[in-house]
């Protein structure tokens, strides 16, 4: 995963490097070239953005089935279970000190 991320930043790095070489291009009487540079690089930004914006996705929801998998593991049910009958077992103690 991490491998295909800096390789995302790889291509983003590259189109911005397409853009600086369209814009040098262009400042040096060579509009021509930087008319083919700057769609090119910019459907490679598109791209390389909307593949980062999938591996984001993709890590959410990695995390987010992580998170469910221990909140209703049966240790954690038998935990929580647990803890609501003290609280019932507390609130039962205060409810008989007060009517005593």
């Amino acid at each position: 995963m991490s491998r295909l991320f800096w390789g995302l930043w790889l291509i983003c790095s590259l189109a911005m490097l397409m853009f600086l070489a369209g814009f040098v291009l262009y400042q040096l009487g060579l509009g021509w070239v930087a008319a083919l540079i700057f769609p090119l690089a910019s459907r490679i930004l598109l791209l390389a953005m909307g593949l980062l914006a999938v591996l984001a996705a993709a890590g959410v929801l990695k995390l987010l089935a992580g998170e469910l998998k221990r909140y209703f593991s049966a240790d954690a049910v038998a935990l929580r279970q647990l803890l609501r009958l003290r609280i019932k077992s507390c609130d039962l103690k205060q409810q008989a000190a007060m009517e005593w």
